[in-house]
This record gives structure tokens, C-alpha cells and sequence, in this order.
């Protein structure tokens, strides 16, 4: 009996196998993969493009299977609405309806943009920027404007931003309020707005990071135009150009500190990018200020045992110092060399930060000698309140000491140094240092321009341009590295990169970047840039 069962068993398999040999010799093979959208079937859906239109509701039906992916970020309805609208699926119909406490407008054009919410079931293919249209009253708005959004930071087009048109022109609208119209850029930056009303409008263009319609200031980035938009005077040809930056926030104090006699120091929410005059209530003391960061330092001395307070204006605000008890010592006067390393090249500056302004300095006790003892003669150098600043261009290569006793400066109250001050530095040889010579074309000889040479993130020489289209610089005993060239256009000729200011009604200054071939040691590398390219 195990024989012929056995037996049987082999028969089965051999049976199996035959049959899938049989199988194999031809395949089957489906049909083209599907690669459309789903198509609307006009027949079976709301009818698009309606007026004096009083439903609440409406349905799309397709000719496949759908599915609604993301629609509370996708889908747009200008005008904007208070509440989320409801949307849901079944089968091949998207059923769309106004939210109940939604207060429909009269005599207003509604657009309903899916952007890519629409997918089919299978493939997941797009329906991209599908619209659903009606107007409340008996006409349907058609004009239009078009335009596109870049990056003012890398000059390539800004997708997904959101374009704002505002029919309230007041200043602070794009920020309390949503706008009338709205939309989203598409993966080249290119933006379309249409069934736009008759009327006057401002522009914006944010990346709208909360998907709120209105900006934040300080947290997203910002395009706008310097003048209104009439869409009726628009013609087919006309496209509006944006340029998206993350704007400076409105300067305001954030605090106010003086525990110390002697030096108060006002903090900012922000950085100050340029500095402005301050002045002060009273004229019995001396006072001294000075800008870094985001904050204002000020140092006083004087006769103030009658006062316990003073005023600071500022052009933007008067602040009241609260003067501590005398009794509250000043910090001791200390110097710091400020330098990432001891090993200096040609564009590198010896620098000694002061913590108070000095009142007194006598640089014949300022000596610095080399390698052998030899003491420099003519070291030059530039000084103010807060630093002392010795170029390395000037040193030869080898090793350097800097010296001073602790009476060469004294601060404005009186104090020196707790101790001598004895830094060293060292100056590399000729064959560890790289050049660069640099050819710049392409420029408007009636602009002014901004040029950076930058090491990473640090600035490592500056200059301005103007009145020529071309010319040549020359860079010598650099670093060896990788270093790029950032050339602003000062528009208004005013000497630094300005960031964009709606409140000011200024706009940014876009900088182009160019990356340099990397420097080598004992090696020089010429540049060619064309800055309309």
C-alpha cells in the first residue's frame, strides 16, 4: 500500500509540473498602466459656472474611483470662508457643502479650488487646480491677473506660496485679515487668480507656514507690491513678479536692564541692522552707546546722586533707566582678544574688545615685538571706545607678541587692568597662503553695489561699486578654504543689504551668490563673474 501510494503521489506531482510548464510557455499581460485624471462627468455633477446660485451644496461625479487626499490644506475657496467647509467621497462623487454657520455673500463670485486633492483610487493620479464656480448674484466675475513668486535668497521660483489680494487697502489688513481672493503657487512659482470683481487691491505674497491666510510677522517670509492693482487695466500679456523675503520685524524694546551703576543696557526683539541716534533727558552726564546684536549697551558717569532716573529717546520710543544704588559696584575693566584662532592671514584683524569705553590710552606703552625680541616701530593700528584693531596684512611671517602694561588704558571710570596684557600670534609663510583675483562684469554703471567676499559665514572683506560695469579686485595672503562672492544691488545707496519692510515701504534688496573654486595653498585662483547671470 506505501508503494502505490508513493507511486500516486509522484503521477501527482509530474502531473503539476507539466501543467505549469504548460502554463509558462506564454504570459499575460494587462493593459497600459492608467496615467489620466480622473475626468468629470458634466452630466452627472452640479453644473459649473452657475449664477444667482442659492444651494449650499454641491456634488462632482467622475468617471473612476476618487479619493480626497489632504483637503483642508488643498482645497481653496476665495472669497474665504469662516468656517471649514465639509467635503466627503463616495465611490466616483465628491460631495462638497458650506459649513451651516457659513454666511453665503450676495452678489459675490465663489471659487472653490481642489488644487491636488483630487486623486484617483488605484494610481493616485491628479486632478490638479480643478474649480468649482457660481456667483450668488447674476453675474460671474472675470477678471484675472497672473503672475509669478522667487526666492530672494537663491532667485529660483517659490512654490506653494500663498498669494494674497486684499480689496481693504488699509496697512495692517494682510495681517488681522483674510483676503478677498487667494492662491497658491504651483511647482515653477507661477500663480493664477481668476473671476476677480471690478475693483482696487493689494497684493502679498507669504508662505503662510499655518495655513492661516494672513501673515506673521517674524515667523513667515513676505512679497509685496510697491503700488495697487487694477485687474480691469490688466491685459492678457501683463504678469506680476514677486519677490519672497523673510522681512526684519518691527523693532520694539523688549527689555529694559540696570543692576549695575554705571551701564544699562536696552534689549530688543530683534537685531538692529542699522544703528540710530539716541540721546538722552540729562545733559550733567557723559554718556556712551554702542550697538551688537540685539542690544543697546550705555555706559554714563557723572554727578547723579540727585537723580535716581533718566529718559533714553529713540526714534521709535522714549524708555525710562531706573539708576541703582552707588553702592552697586562697576564690573572691573578687562580686556579679550577676540579671534577664532592665533594663526592670523592677511585679511584677519587682531582685535581687543573692551567690556567698558575707555577714557584713556597711551600707546606709548603698546609694544609689539617678534620672534628675536625685535620691537616693531610704526605698528599700525586703529582704535575707538570699545576696541583696539591691528590689521595682520601689516606682519611679516613668523611669531608675535603684543604687549601692554596694566595702565595703558583706563576706562571712563577710572579703572585699568587688573594686569598686563600679553597676547600672541603667528603670522604663516608665504607658501600656506592662498590669492584670488577677481574679473566682475555685467554690472549698471548708474547702480551701486555691495561686494562680499565670505568664508562660510564670515565676511571676510567688503567693498562698494558704482559708476562702472566692470572691474577687478584682487584678494592676497588668504586663508586657503572655500569662499563665495554675494553682490547686493544698493538700491538706495545706502551702504548695507536691506531685508524687506512692509512698514517702511521698502523692498528687499536681492543678492546674488556666486561660489568660487576652492583655495589652495601657495595658489592663486582667478575668478570670472558676470553678474547678470
Amino acid at each position: 500500500m506505501k508503494f502505490l501510494r508513493l507511486i500516486r503521489f509522484l503521477i501527482f506531482l509530474w502531473a503539476i509540473c507539466h501543467l505549469a510548464s504548460c502554463a509558462s510557455s506564454g504570459s499575460l499581460e494587462g493593459g497600459p498602466r492608467d496615467v489620466d485624471p480622473p475626468k468629470l462627468l458634466e452630466e452627472k455633477s452640479t453644473h459649473n459656472f452657475q449664477t444667482l446660485y442659492s444651494d449650499r451644496a454641491f456634488s462632482l461625479t467622475f468617471d473612476e474611483f476618487i479619493v480626497l487626499k489632504d483637503p483642508i490644506k488643498q482645497i481653496v475657496v476665495s472669497p474665504p470662508l469662516t468656517y471649514i467647509p465639509k467635503t466627503s467621497v463616495r465611490g466616483k462623487t465628491l460631495f462638497f457643502s458650506f459649513n451651516e454657520k457659513e454666511v453665503i455673500r450676495e452678489n459675490t463670485t465663489y471659487t472653490v479650488n481642489f488644487g491636488e486633492a483630487i486623486q484617483d483610487l488605484h494610481e493616485n493620479n491628479k486632478l490638479v487646480n480643478f474649480r468649482f464656480v457660481f456667483s450668488t448674484g447674476e453675474i460671474i466675475d472675470s477678471l484675472a491677473i497672473k503672475g509669478s513668486v522667487i526666492d530672494a535668497a537663491t532667485l529660483k521660483p517659490a512654490p506653494n506660496a500663498t498669494v494674497l489680494l486684499y480689496d481693504k487697502l488699509e496697512d495692517s489688513a494682510f495681517v488681522k485679515e483674510k483676503p478677498f481672493y487667494f492662491a497658491r503657487t504651483d511647482k515653477e512659482g507661477v500663480f493664477k487668480i481668476e473671476n476677480i470683481k471690478s475693483d482696487t487691491f493689494r497684493i502679498f505674497a507669504i508662505t503662510d507656514e499655518n495655513i492661516s491666510y494672513t501673515y506673521n510677522e517674524g515667523s513667515e517670509a513676505l512679497a509685496y507690491r510697491d503700488s495697487l492693482i487694477f485687474p480691469e487695466d490688466l491685459d492678457s500679456t501683463k504678469t506680476i513678479a514677486l519677490t519672497l523675503t523673510t522681512p526684519l520685524s518691527r523693532l520694539r524694546v523688549f527689555d529694559v536692564l540696570s543692576k549695575q551703576f554705571g551701564k544699562s543696557v536696552v534689549k530688543f526683539n530683534r537685531a538692529v541692522d542699522l544703528p540710530f541716534p539716541v540721546s538722552f533727558t540729562d545733559n550733567q552726564l557723559k554718556y556712551y552707546s554702542s550697538f551688537a546684536g540685539d542690544s543697546l549697551s550705555i555706559w554714563y558717569q557723572g554727578d547723579i546722586a540727585p537723580k535716581d532716573s533718566f529718559e533714553i529717546f529713540l526714534p521709535f520710543d522714549t524708555l525710562k533707566v531706573i539708576v541703582p544704588d552707588t553702592s552697586k559696584k562697576i564690573a572691573a575693566f578687562m580686556p579679550r582678544f577676540v579671534s577664532a584662532s592665533n594663526t592670523l592671514y592677511g585679511n584677519d584683524t587682531i582685535r581687543i574688545q573692551f567690556n567698558h569705553p575707555v577714557g584713556g590710552f597711551d600707546p606709548s606703552k603698546l609694544s609689539v615685538t617678534d620672534s628675536s625680541k625685535v620691537v616693531l616701530s610704526e605698528v599700525q593700528y586703529f582704535f575707538d571706545t570699545l576696541s583696539l584693531k591691528i590689521p595682520a596684512a601689516q606682519f611679516y611671517a613668523g611669531e608675535f607678541r603684543i604687549f601692554a602694561p596694566a595702565n595703558t588704558f583706563t576706562d571712563i571710570f577710572g579703572q585699568s587692568f587688573a594686569d598686563s596684557l600679553h597676547l600672541k600670534f603667528q603670522i604663516p609663510g608665504e607658501d600656506k597662503l592662498s590669492g584670488l583675483v577677481v574679473n566682475l562684469s555685467g554690472l549698471d554703471s548708474t547702480s551701486q553695489y555691495i561686494v562680499y567676499l565670505m568664508e562660510n559665514n564670515n565676511t571676510v572683506s567688503s567693498f562698494t561699486i558704482k559708476d562702472i560695469s566692470s572691474t577687478q579686485k584682487t584678494f592676497n595672503k588668504l586663508r586657503p578654504g572655500e569662499y563665495r562672492l554675494e553682490i547686493v544691488e544698493d538700491k538706495n545707496l545706502n551702504g548695507v543689504r536691506d531685508q524687506a519692510d512692509f512698514w517702511l515701504r521698502r523692498q528687499a534688496e536681492v543678492v546674488k551668490t556666486f561660489p568660487i573654486e576652492k583655495l589652495r595653498e601657495n595658489w592663486t585662483i582667478e575668478a570670472d563673474i558676470n553678474f547678470k547671470e
